[in-house]
C-alpha cells in the first residue's frame, strides 16, 4: 500500500525539524576548542556585550550600562538593555558553579547562540506548518540554517549581541500576527513580543508600526477575530513597554528622552498607539464604517502626536542626529553595515549576493506566486502570506538605505523561502515543464544556495585575480591580522595605560589586556568615534586627540591597510617623526609602539 502523502510530508518535517537541531548541537560541540580565537578576531559589540555582562556579574548596578574602561573616568554611555545581560550571565553563573569562569564564559559563548537557534527552529518550523503545511515548514527550517546571516552570523557561536535575540522576538511577533486560532491570546503574545523587542533595542520599530498597521485595518474590516487580537496587541504592548522601561531605567533616568531605547519618545509613540487602535474599536457603534474607523484613527494618531511632538521631533534625525556631521558621515560611509543594497552591490558584489539578493528574489517570487494563487489558496493562507510579504518587504526597502536592516526581513524570511519553494514544486507536480523546472533552480541557487555559491565564488575568485571579493589584497584586510587573542594579549606587557588606536581596536583591547581604550564605534560618544578616525588623518588632529584623551601610547597595526586620508599611521610606520610621539622596542612583531612624550598623563585613574 502506498504511503498517505500527508503522513510522509509530516514524517519529513519532523526528521528535518531533528536534523537541524542535531547540526546545531554538532556546530556547537566543534567549535567550543576555538572560540576563543574566533570571539576577539570577529564583532565589537559581541565582545562589549561581554565586557557589559562581566561589569554586572562584578557588581556594576544594573541601572548602569556605562562601559568605564573606554575614555576612562566618565567612560562611555550604552544604549543596550540589561535584561539580555541577565540572560548571558545567568547562564554564565550557572556554569560557573561547576567550572571556572573562563571555562563557564566560553561555554556560554557557544550554548547561548545555539539555544537561541533551536528555538528559531522549532518557532519556524512549527508557525509555517501552522500556516502553510509540513512541506512548506521543512524547507523553511532548511532556509534557516542555510541562510548566511541567521546560521553564519547573528546565530552563530559567539554571537552574543542583541540582534539574535531581537530576531527570535520579532519571530515571535510574526507568526502570532499571523495565527488563524484563538486571535486574542494571539495578540496579548504579539504584543508582548514586540514590547520585548522595543526594549531589547529600537531596530525592529519600523517593522512592529507596520505589524500594529495591518492589524488596525483588518480589525476595521471586521475580518474574523482581528479586534480582539487588535486590542491583545495594543494592551499588552503597552504594559510590558512600561515594565521593561521601568525595570532597566534608573528613576533619575525616566524623563530622560533619548532616541536610541526605550525611553520617552518611545513610550508616547505606545501610548498613542494605543489609544489609536483601541478607541475607535471601543466606538464601533458610532463608527459603524470601516473607513469611518481608520479616519478616527488618523485623527487620534495626528492630535496624540501634536501634544508630544517636543518629545517626538528630536528623534525625528534618527540615533546619529546628536553627532557632529563628520562624524555622522564617517557611520554612513566606512562602516559597512551602515553602507546601502546599491553600494554593497558595487563595492562587495559577493556579499550582496549572499545576503541581499535571497531576500529581493523571494518577495518578487512570493508577490508573483500570492496573484497566482490568489483564487485557489484559503482565505486564511493568503492572508497570512500577504502579511508576511509585507513584512518582509519593509525590511528589503530599508536594506537599500542601510543594509543592516535585514535583519527586519529575518522573522519573514524563512516563511516566505518555504511558501515559494513549495509552491514551485507543486506547480510542477501537476504540471510538469522545463520552465517550472528552470524556476526551481533559480530560486534554490538564489535563495536556498547563497551560502555555498558564496564561499565557492569568493576561492576561485581569489584564486583567478589574487584579491579578495571587495578588491582588497589577500590578508591586507583592515586590522584582521591583529585582531586575534594572542596578537593582542602582547600588548598586555606594557604598563597599564591609556592606548590610542584605531576604531576596530578599542573592543579587543579592553576584552583582552588591562588597559584603557579611547575609541569604540558607539554614537553615544562622538569623542570615542573620532578618535579612532580622525585622530589618525593628520598631524593637528593627533595632537589634538593626545592633549584631549590623556594617551600614554598610541599602538599601530603594522599589517593593517590604511586608507587615504590616514597620513599619521603611514609617516609613523615609514620612520619619520610626528610631533609629540617616540617609537619604543617592543617585542611583539605585528604592533608598532610609539610612547606620547609630550602627554605624561599618568594612566592609573
Amino acid at each position: 500500500m502506498a504511503a498517505n502523502p500527508t503522513s510522509r510530508a509530516e514524517t519529513m518535517f519532523k526528521v528535518a525539524t531533528l536534523l537541524a537541531i542535531v547540526f546545531v548541537i554538532v556546530r556547537a560541540v566543534q567549535s567550543y576548542p576555538s572560540i576563543q580565537d574566533v570571539f576577539y578576531s570577529a564583532d565589537n559589540d559581541d565582545m562589549m556585550r561581554l565586557l557589559s555582562v562581566r561589569d554586572w556579574l562584578n557588581g556594576q548596578s544594573w541601572f548602569d550600562m556605562t562601559q568605564y574602561r573606554v575614555l576612562p573616568p566618565e567612560g562611555i554611555p550604552m544604549h543596550w538593555s540589561r535584561f539580555v545581560d541577565l540572560g548571558i550571565g545567568g547562564i554564565i553563573s550557572l556554569f560557573h558553579l561547576f567550572m571556572p569562569m573562563n571555562q563557564a564564559e566560553n561555554l556560554t559563548l557557544v550554548v547561548w547562540p545555539s539555544m537561541l537557534l533551536v528555538a528559531m527552529v522549532l518557532l519556524t518550523g512549527c508557525g509555517t506548518r501552522k500556516i502553510l503545511g509540513p512541506n512548506a515548514a521543512s524547507v523553511a527550517i532548511l532556509s534557516t540554517m542555510v541562510w548566511l546571516p541567521l546560521f553564519n552570523r547573528h546565530f552563530a557561536p559567539g554571537h552574543i549581541d542583541h540582534h539574535n535575540v531581537q530576531i527570535l522576538i520579532t519571530t515571535i511577533l510574526a507568526y502570532a500576527l499571523i495565527w488563524p486560532v484563538r486571535p486574542l491570546r494571539a495578540g496579548l503574545i504579539g504584543g508582548a513580543a514586540a514590547a520585548c523587542s522595543l526594549v531589547v533595542g529600537l531596530e525592529m520599530l519600523v517593522l512592529i508600526v507596520l505589524a500594529g498597521a495591518m492589524l488596525t485595518i483588518r480589525a476595521s474590516f471586521y475580518r474574523p477575530g482581528a479586534g480582539r487580537k487588535l486590542i491583545g496587541f495594543c494592551s499588552s504592548l503597552l504594559v510590558v513597554s512600561i515594565l521593561g522601561f521601568l525595570g532597566q531605567t534608573a528613576p533619575s533616568q525616566w524623563f530622560v528622552p533619548y532616541c536610541d531605547a526605550m525611553a520617552t519618545p518611545v513610550l508616547s509613540l505606545i501610548m498613542i498607539s494605543a489609544a489609536a487602535c483601541m478607541i475607535p474599536i471601543a466606538a464601533a457603534r458610532w463608527l459603524p464604517s470601516p473607513w469611518a474607523r481608520l479616519a478616527a484613527t488618523a485623527a487620534i494618531v495626528l492630535g496624540s502626536q501634536w501634544l508630544f511632538w517636543s518629545l517626538i521631533q528630536p528623534c525625528l534625525a534618527g540615533p546619529y542626529g546628536a553627532l557632529p556631521l563628520e562624524v555622522q558621515n564617517l557611520i554612513r560611509n566606512n562602516i559597512s553595515e551602515a553602507q546601502g543594497a546599491v553600494a554593497v552591490f558595487l563595492l562587495r558584489p559577493f556579499q550582496f549576493y549572499a545576503e541581499v539578493a535571497p531576500q529581493i528574489v523571494a518577495v518578487l517570487f512570493a508577490i508573483s506566486l500570492w496573484l497566482l494563487r490568489f483564487r485557489k489558496a484559503s482565505g486564511a493562507e493568503s492572508e497570512a502570506v500577504v502579511q508576511i510579504i509585507a513584512l518582509v518587504f519593509v525590511g528589503v526597502v530599508g536594506m537599500f538605505y542601510q543594509v543592516r536592516m535585514l535583519v527586519l526581513t529575518a522573522a519573514g524570511f524563512p516563511f516566505l523561502v518555504g511558501y515559494v519553494i513549495n509552491c514551485l514544486i507543486q506547480g510542477w507536480q501537476q504540471n510538469p515543464s522545463p520552465r517550472r523546472a528552470v524556476l526551481i533552480g533559480v530560486s534554490a541557487a538564489v535563495i536556498l544556495m547563497p551560502a555555498d555559491i558564496y564561499w565557492n565564488g569568493r576561492a576561485i575568485w581569489r584564486m583567478v585575480t589574487g584579491l579578495d571579493a571587495d578588491g582588497a589584497q589577500v590578508n591586507k584586510m583592515l586590522d584582521d591580522r591583529c585582531r586575534t587573542k594572542a596578537v593582542m594579549q602582547e600588548l598586555d606587557q606594557l604598563p597599564k595605560a591609556r592606548i590610542l588606536t584605531r576604531l576596530n581596536f578599542g573592543a579587543p583591547l579592553i576584552s583582552l589586556t588591562h588597559h584603557y581604550a579611547l575609541t569604540a564605534p558607539y554614537h553615544r560618544s562622538a569623542d570615542a568615534f573620532w578618535n579612532g578616525e580622525f585622530a589618525f588623518y593628520t598631524e593637528a588632529n593627533m595632537e589634538k586627540a593626545l592633549a584631549k584623551t590623556g594617551a600614554n601610547y598610541v599602538v599601530l597595526c603594522r599589517d593593517a591597510s590604511y586608507g587615504t586620508y590616514e597620513a599619521v599611521p603611514k609617516a609613523l610606520l615609514a620612520g619619520k617623526t610626528v610631533a609629540g610621539l617616540r617609537q619604543i622596542d617592543f617585542p611583539g612583531k605585528d604592533f608598532a609602539v610609539f610612547e606620547v612624550i609630550a602627554n605624561p598623563t599618568a594612566a592609573s585613574q
